[in-house]
């Protein structure tokens, strides 16, 4: 028996030995061999890295006035701590934050990260969000009121398209950039959506830090353990002057306000002005726009579709992605080829009978024409008799060369996202096009010539394209590129990159032939089409107005193009009004008052403001350093967006044409000579099509070319 009991007792003292062994082996494996790797798994129960975002960079116009900056806003963020998010947490901040349930859930889904990395729900909330949330902040374990800079559009929806606006990163943006080998973006960053906010994100974005923070068992910050403080971004200088773009979106609207209390729908346009002895943008307005502002709340479901799903598009740069017919402002182009290659002299006369029968049935927009003519004569009056007969004798593929030259039908290389190349047409081209199913028939037929030598058929150009084209014209045939970024600087202030202009080419046009079309654009503004504006100005103003046909009805689109001053150029304007009719009155007077600003004959405007960080009311450089938001100062009121610039009232003329050099209301073609002839340019029948007005311009020629 006690043998048997001796047994036992050892196979249990066996069983306890091995019992503890496992046990202190197993202690001892993760006590020592895996020490480290648990000890992180323990402070990521217990600290929390939250990241700090950098400060975007300034944004300025080429006088110093900031139109770009950040403020500091209270940001709602949710932190998932592991174990899922309370659907009771996510009903009542949905509550609080005005938004709904779906909504939010969307929100999560989209900006999900890492594990206990936060996701941004809201930006620049207001003081009573903030206070219910503080108020129930035990309730709402996991969510995360802190100080970050937003984005501050100090004008409001000021030269909008250009700047562009910033949103958190979406899932295929990441992925675009990781397959460019750009990795250091992740889900939760801000990534800007447009314009130079895109085209420069990496100088603007700056460098984040970091804040190691310890928390409690509910997620709640006990204190920071460490700090790595974020750098900012790159600072840009545009080539932009803030009084000029001010000047030229209100002008604009103010054009879009006269048209349409004579009964006119127009609403779109587009202007642009250029230093024709450099290539810089001075300004560069597109309307309708948008307030980028909008960007730093909420975008729930509905606001989302009334920003994205408006019929007018305000995200659209009509300057660089609108592709237009050019009406009567392409005839330059041709009188510049026509020249040059001989088919006519600056002496030689045509006679217009307001009719024009040598291919097929035309009509001038002066329907009992406008008598003998020479080359000067008949761009002062735009008449379409001469011109036909100008396309009739060079060809199309001749005047496509020439104009190739001007930079139609090819983009101009801004830096600024998105450009079209719009569309120069050729033999050649419709060849391709009828091979890609644009168009019916591949032959070029006489009457289409025609139409393009007048600015109308399958011309279709951009309204940079145009501005580019009139400084070539005005500097004596050097095309520079255009460009809108001057200078970028780091925090230190050391430049990091500066533009300088550059030469495209220069076109094959002699000083003498040039100087002959200058006379011809000199002529509109001061006996011509443009005269009721421009007689006895103080600035000597070349120019050219331009009605183009659309196909849709009666809604042809308005054009003036000009330089100044005429004998030694400084800028060039181009001004587009889609719907605005006769370009003598929806554009010309929109170049005047940039013209009146430039020259300094007329009152600086004033701007509204927004945002918290605006510099002040009127457009004026700042003193002392660059604004920048300071995360940690207390984050001023949110404010509303901002409210429409006032229109400035353009000098108002002393009296309308009524010499019949450009007509109240278009007359009306025979029965048999196809479309009504507008002002200025009529395809007048024949087998060109006309060029849709918006995004609608075909491929371009070439061996690049593409359905």
């Amino acid at each position: 028996m006690e043998r048997e009991l001796e047994r036992r007792f050892n196979a249990l003292a066996l069983l306890v030995v091995f019992v503890f062994t496992v046990l202190f082996g197993r202690l001892g494996y993760l006590q020592i061999i895996r020490r480290e790797e648990y000890q992180r798994l323990a402070d990521g129960n217990r600290i929390r890295l939250i990241p700090i975002p950098a400060s975007r960079g300034v944004i300025y116009d080429r006088n110093g006035v900031p139109i770009v900056n950040s403020r500091p806003a209270y940001t709602v963020s949710l932190i998932p701590l592991g174990q899922g998010i309370d659907p009771q947490v996510l009903d009542r901040l949905a509550s609080i934050l005005g938004m709904s349930r779906a909504d939010l859930d969307q929100l999560i889904k989209e900006r999900q990260g890492r594990p206990f990395e936060p996701i941004r729900i809201a930006s620049d909330i207001t003081p009573e969000v903030y206070t219910k949330i503080e108020e129930d902040r035990y309730e709402l374990p996991g969510v995360v009121v802190d100080v970050q800079p937003v984005r501050n559009y100090v004008y409001g929806d000021f030269a909008s398209q250009v700047l562009g606006y910033v949103r958190e990163i979406s899932a295929e943006q990441l992925k675009t950039l990781e397959a460019k080998g750009i990795t250091d973006y992740k889900m939760g960053d801000l990534y800007g959506q447009m314009g130079i906010e895109n085209k420069l994100d990496q100088y603007l974005r700056g460098q984040a830090g970091g804040r190691q923070v310890e928390v409690d068992s509910l997620g709640r910050p006990i204190r920071i353990v460490g700090e790595q403080k974020p750098v900012p971004g790159d600072d840009v200088t545009l080539t932009l002057d803030a009084q000029l773009q001010l000047v030229a979106e209100q002008a604009l609207t103010e054009s879009f306000k006269k048209l349409q209390a004579q009964g006119s729908d127009a609403n779109a346009g587009a202007v642009v002005v250029e230093d024709v002895r450099t290539g810089q943008i001075l300004a560069i307005a597109s309307k309708p726009s948008f307030d980028p502002n909008i960007f730093n709340g909420i975008i729930t479901t509905d606001l989302y579709n009334q920003l994205f799903n408006n019929p007018l598009n305000p995200f659209n740069n009509r300057v660089l992605t609108g592709t237009f017919a050019p009406g009567s402002t392409f005839k330059m182009a041709v009188a510049a080829a026509a020249l040059q290659e001989g088919v006519v002299t600056p002496s030689e006369i045509i006679t217009c009978t307001g009719q024009y029968w040598t291919i097929a049935p035309k009509k001038c927009w002066v329907p009992t024409g406008h008598g003998p003519e020479n080359i000067v004569q008949a761009l002062q009056n735009s008449c379409n008799v001469f011109f036909y007969e100008m396309g009739r004798r060079l060809g199309p593929d001749r005047i496509a060369s020439y104009a190739s030259q001007f930079g139609f039908g090819q983009p101009t290389g801004i830096d600024l996202p998105g450009e079209r190349a719009g569309t120069l047409p050729s033999t050649a081209w419709k060849e391709q096009a009828a091979k890609a199913g644009i168009v019916s028939d591949g032959r070029w037929w006489p009457a289409e010539t025609l139409d393009m030598a007048i600015g109308q058929g399958f011309d279709a150009f951009t309204p940079l394209q145009l501005v580019n084209y009139v400084a070539t014209l005005a500097n004596g045939g050097t095309r520079y590129q255009p460009y809108l970024i001057q200078q970028i600087r780091d925090a230190s202030g050391k430049v990091v990159m500066e533009n300088q202009p550059k030469v495209l080419n220069t076109v094959s046009v002699s000083q003498q032939n040039l100087d002959v079309v200058r006379q011809g654009m000199l002529a509109v503004a001061e006996q011509g089409t443009a005269a009721w504006v421009f007689k006895n100005y103080p600035i000597k103003v070349a120019g050219k107005t331009g009605t183009a046909e659309t196909g849709r009805g009666n809604k042809n689109n308005g054009w003036f193009v000009a330089y100044a001053p005429f004998d030694k150029p400084e800028i060039a304007v181009a001004v587009l009004v889609e719907g605005g009719g006769h370009g003598s009155t929806s554009g010309a007077p929109v170049a005047k008052a940039i013209f009146d600003q430039y020259f300094h004959l007329a009152p600086a405007p004033q701007a509204s403001t927004t945002g918290a960080a605006a510099a002040a009311t009127a457009l004026t450089p700042p003193d002392g350093t660059a604004l920048r938001a300071q995360t940690a100062v207390t984050p001023a009121q949110p404010t509303q967006p901002a409210q429409p610039v006032q229109p400035i009232q353009p000098a108002q003329p002393t009296q309308t044409p009524t010499d019949g050099n450009e007509p109240a209301s278009p007359p009306v073609a025979p029965a048999g000579a196809g479309a009504s002839a507008p002002a200025e340019s009529s395809s007048g029948g024949g087998n060109g099509a006309a060029a849709p007005a918006e995004g609608g311009g075909l491929p371009p020629p070439g061996p690049g070319f593409s359905p």
